[in-house]
């Protein structure tokens, strides 16, 4: 399949699979900073609970 899929974009193999971990990397960063801000707004949210209890 990973041939095909090549010889369809005319490219070689190597261009190909160098392609696809480049893909697969932003993948992953995205993903990783996607958690972040989700952990970040729980932090804000946590914190709005604990101001709204001290008012």
């Amino acid at each position: 399949m990973l041939k095909r899929n090549a010889y369809q974009r005319k490219i070689t193999m190597s261009e190909y699979i160098r392609t696809l971990i480049l893909l697969d990397n932003r993948f992953n960063s995205i993903s990783n900073k996607l958690n972040k801000i989700d952990k970040d707004l729980k932090d804000v949210n946590l914190a709005k609970i604990h101001i709204g209890r001290d008012f």
